[in-house]
């Protein structure tokens, strides 16, 4: 059909351009900003960090794009009168709103697979793998630190305790630690064991101990990794694998659902446009810029401190994640009510006055 094709046309194209306009800005007011810091000691400029900094940046600001280029396109459409041609010609203002809704979907999908894909490798290409500092984990039956880890598998100055109450609980420290074939391998160090009653049975002091423990340095390493360097199938992995340690952390389990929820808010957000298809009069450009831009922000300010509560386990995960999309929604199903009871009284008016005649 020629109305498909023209609307996801200009719907693209327009979205095309505003991301390219956006992200060139955005470049080159962090370059600016970097160029001139240049001037402090030892300062240091790398062009190929903004251009990994892109897929993140077009995730943030994708739900502005959807919208300014839905806007845009529906304004040039009533301007030139192509709305009420299309009306005459029988296609209803549904069927329009549904095929911008349809080319919003396309983009969380497209969004989606950026966020899901490109950018955990630009973001693991700005902060590559090396030694963390003060590396601890904790579980109801294993508590494991060390004051520095280094990648794949060195563990410097560590502390091993392992056991749960009233059960016995050893206690290890040892210089460094490595581990080789499935194995930990503790050197310079010392070993503690204790009974039920938290009395102490056995000290040793070893020169090498190899024990055996339900961890792995690979599964230390991802549980340091900050969300945005994963792809929504690792996080979930990880999220299985700390539960079969008791663990559910609600931080990680948040992370998930953004990884979904924040990409699908470029389809979600064009519900709140949604009673402009049904407008007769030109909309100004000055009035789709700030439009699209307040609103946007306006609804990303509200998703940030509903996932923030998420994070802090102030309200479920899944709420704090969806409760944008779910108002949205709300509120486009009552604009289409809203707009079907004053068009059917309309109807009834001209009707009975048609009688009267």
């Amino acid at each position: 059909m020629i109305i498909k094709r023209y609307v996801f046309a200009g719907f693209f194209v327009m979205f095309f351009v505003a991301s390219a306009a956006f992200l060139a800005l955005e470049v080159c007011v962090r370059m600016l900003g970097d160029v001139l810091a240049l001037f402090r000691p030892g300062a240091s400029f790398t062009p190929v960090v903004y251009f990994l900094q892109l897929p993140s940046i077009f995730v943030q600001i994708s739900p502005v794009i959807t919208m300014m280029s839905a806007l845009f396109l529906l304004t040039e459409m009533l301007k030139n009168h192509e709305v009420r041609v299309l009306e005459a010609g029988g296609i209803p203002s549904r069927f329009l709103a549904l095929l911008f809704l349809g080319a919003g979907l396309l983009v969380g999908i497209f969004v989606f697979g950026v966020n899901d894909r490109l950018v955990p490798v630009c973001e693991r290409r700005l902060k590559p793998v090396g030694p963390v500092a003060n590396l601890h984990f904790t579980s109801p039956g294993l508590f494991l630190y060390s004051a520095r880890f280094a990648p794949p598998d060195l563990f410097e100055d560590i502390r091993i305790a392992e056991g749960v109450a009233p059960g016995p609980i050893r206690v290890i420290q040892g210089r460094e630690a490595r581990y080789r074939d499935g194995r930990w391998r503790i050197a310079d160090g010392r070993f503690w064991l204790f009974d039920r009653t938290g009395k102490l049975v056995r000290e040793e002091v070893f020169g090498e101990m190899v024990v055996t423990l339900a961890i792995e340095p690979v599964f230390l390493l991802e549980n340091t990794r900050p969300p945005e360097e994963m792809s929504a199938i690792e996080l979930t992995f990880l999220l299985k694998r700390l539960r079969r340690f008791d663990i559910a952390p609600v931080a990680l389990a948040a992370a998930i659902q953004d990884k979904i929820a924040y990409p699908f808010l470029n389809l979600f957000i064009l519900l709140a446009g949604l009673p402009f298809f049904f407008w007769r009069n030109s909309l100004s450009r000055f009035f789709v810029m700030s439009f699209s831009v307040l609103s946007a922000f306006f609804f990303y300010g509200m998703y940030s401190i509903c996932y923030a509560l998420a994070r802090n386990g102030k309200v479920p995960v899944f709420f704090g994640a969806w409760t944008v999309h779910i108002l949205l929604t709300v509120v486009a199903v009552a604009a289409i009510g809203l707009h079907g009871r004053e068009k059917s009284s309309i109807i009834t008016l001209f009707q009975k006055s048609k009688n009267k005649d």
